[in-house]
């Protein structure tokens, strides 16, 4: 079966399911660079990668629904989706720009955030985002979960991801999750290399 995560808050998930498929162990979570525990759909250079991983699977992408390979919807494969409060995606991604090179850094917010009102962001409208994988919330293979609600509530929401992916942890397990998906444990581990 293959867990597929598309989502805002990326590397975060990535962590959670990551600590989740190994039981909480971070040594074994981490032992490969995050990139190859959960390669980008969407990326070129990730198809040999993505054939050769065994099951289950994590795969990330920012892809929209309505591009998104159709064959896709016709698999086991359980999809998390991740919605991010818009003022908080503005601001990242105008950090995002000045880090990684592969975009034009943003100089002014303000033009920043007119694009991204207007759709002019790299996957398109925020909006129109939502709105095209929300289609699949009464679908048993689909779970919608807020950046908002990891935050508040990590631990609830490592609970009820676990009963979606039908993982069974423990407490201490689950513990284990929690304590190696905070940012602070992120940080020290260098998850986002």
């Amino acid at each position: 079966m293959k867990h597929t995560v598309t989502c805002s808050g990326s590397n975060w998930m990535i962590q959670i399911l990551n600590l989740i498929k190994n039981k909480g162990d971070v040594e074994k979570s981490n032992s490969v660079p995050i990139y190859e525990r959960s390669p980008w759909y969407e990326a070129i250079g990730s198809q040999e990668l993505i054939k050769k991983m065994e099951s289950p699977r994590i795969l990330s992408s920012h892809l929209p629904h309505h591009i998104f390979a159709k064959s896709f919807f016709k698999s086991k494969a359980k999809i998390i989706y991740t919605m991010r409060n818009p003022r908080d995606i503005i601001v990242s991604l105008f950090h995002f720009t000045k880090i990684l090179k592969l975009y034009e850094p943003s100089e002014n917010f303000q033009n920043l955030m007119e694009d991204f009102i207007q759709g002019k962001a790299m996957y398109g409208s925020w909006f129109d985002h939502i709105k095209g994988w929300m289609q699949m919330n009464d679908d048993s293979r689909f779970f919608f979960i807020t950046y908002e609600e990891l935050i508040q509530d990590l631990r609830g929401s490592v609970v009820r991801i676990c009963k979606f992916l039908g993982q069974e942890l423990d407490d201490a397990q689950i513990d284990l999750v929690v304590e190696n998906s905070s940012f602070k444990s992120m940080k020290r581990h260098s998850i986002t290399m």
